[in-house]
């Protein structure tokens, strides 16, 4: 931020003092032309060494040094404590104490204080060091007004830019802090998560290994065991996978690539997967997406996303429910709609259903949800330029509809 204000500090005095060369040409004061010629190439020159050749530092100590150099000069030629000089020489002040490191107050602040002093008390004791070069009472009105204009301009510049840069600071600091306590929040419910249910697949794992080797087990026992541990299994990988996948997005590691894809094709091997696991719980999954349904999207994500709202409504559709995918185009835009006929939403978990503060839920077979799978559906539909959203009423289903674009 120093680096930017001094550039604008720069850039808004060399501009000043071009603009002052003509009208001290008109008054009549050529020295004080040539005073601030070489203000604006002070201002040229330190702007080039800090912006071009990333020396702030030196370009910073240049600037006092110079200006200081060029004030002085200011003062002997432009009539001494008649002129605009002290003006000049606090505006001076003011923006080396804005530019500079604060370690360096205790060398401009004095040495300006300590310069105008000695010329004040020089010019008392000898007035000729600084004799008046007006030619009359005008002129030096004129003059004193222009420079007044001259600087109150300067310092407004100086100051709202660097009121702009602090806001816009603070707000990008501000924002960074959020995003940070964010991204922990996410982090501990995301440990939270793998924690509980890495734990609970393999203590039933480890609990049904110590049975068979410690006990007889029927054939009916073990066949109810296997399909409970099965299932568990399952929720746990398309967990492992869903975290996998969000983790990647999280990271920038996860390519979009977009392309016309037929919807029917293009989720044909995902659904025939979940029309088997909706058989298996005595639901039935009806296809009725259009013929020829055309979107752009990428094949992945569209099939990560459509993979885990099929698998939501399946674990909270209980036996002898529907679940119909259709679609509909608008436009250049199509839907994917998905509709069951489960236990719906309630209504303090629909605010949070796309983000990890949504709680766990557990399906009409008893199956837990999670809710990351509908955090990584909300992102990927992102990335593809879409969007999605639902509809829902406890005891009366849920319909998600998922928009993305058309070639």
């Amino acid at each position: 931020m120093e680096a930017r204000i001094f550039h604008a500090v720069s850039l808004i005095s060399t501009l000043m003092a071009g603009l002052s060369i003509p009208f001290d040409f008109y008054l009549d004061i050529p020295v004080l032309a040539i005073i601030m010629t070489a203000i604006f190439f002070i201002g040229v020159f330190v702007y080039y060494l800090s912006r071009y050749k990333k020396k702030l530092s030196t370009a910073i100590v240049l600037f006092g040094l110079l200006s200081n150099c060029v004030f002085v000069a200011n003062y002997t030629q432009n009539s001494g404590f008649y002129g605009p000089s002290l003006t000049m020489f606090l505006l001076s002040l003011f923006l080396i104490v804005a530019i500079s490191p604060a370690r360096q107050y205790w060398l401009w602040i004095p040495l300006n204080i300590l310069i105008v002093l000695t010329l004040l008390y020089l010019e008392y004791n000898n007035p000729q060091i600084a004799p008046n070069t007006y030619k009359d009472e005008l002129s030096r009105y004129v003059d004193l007004g222009f420079s007044y204009l001259i600087i109150a301009l300067l310092l407004i510049s100086a100051t709202a830019y660097i009121r702009r840069s602090f806001h816009k600071q603070e707000a990008a600091l501000l924002k960074q802090a959020a995003e940070l306590k964010l991204a922990n929040e996410t982090k501990n419910k995301l440990f939270s998560i793998v924690a509980h249910d890495l734990r609970s697949p393999l203590g039933s794992i480890q609990n049904y290994l110590e049975l068979i080797s410690e006990h007889e087990l029927s054939p009916e026992e073990k066949y109810m065991m296997e399909q409970e541990l099965l299932s568990k299994t399952k929720d746990t990988g398309q967990m492992l996978f869903n975290i996998l996948n969000w983790s990647m997005n999280q990271m920038g590691g996860v390519s979009v690539t977009m392309e016309p894809l037929d919807i029917n094709e293009a989720l044909k091997p995902v659904l025939n997967l979940q029309n088997t696991l909706a058989r298996e719980k005595g639901i039935e999954l009806k296809n009725e997406i259009q013929a020829d349904a055309i979107v752009n999207c990428d094949l992945n994500m569209l099939q990560l996303v459509v993979r885990n709202i099929v698998s939501n409504a399946i674990k909270f559709t209980p036996p002898g429910g529907l679940i119909k995918i259709s679609s509909t185009q608008t436009g250049n835009k199509s839907q994917i709609i998905v509709e069951d006929s489960g236990i719906g939403i309630s209504d303090t978990q629909k605010e949070n259903l796309f983000s990890l503060k949504t709680q766990p839920s557990y399906g009409t077979g008893n199956e837990k949800g999670l809710g990351l799978g509908l955090v990584l559906c909300k992102e990927f539909i992102g990335l593809q330029g879409g969007d999605i959203c639902f509809e829902s009423a406890p005891g009366k289903g849920t319909t998600v509809h998922i928009t993305l674009s058309c070639p």
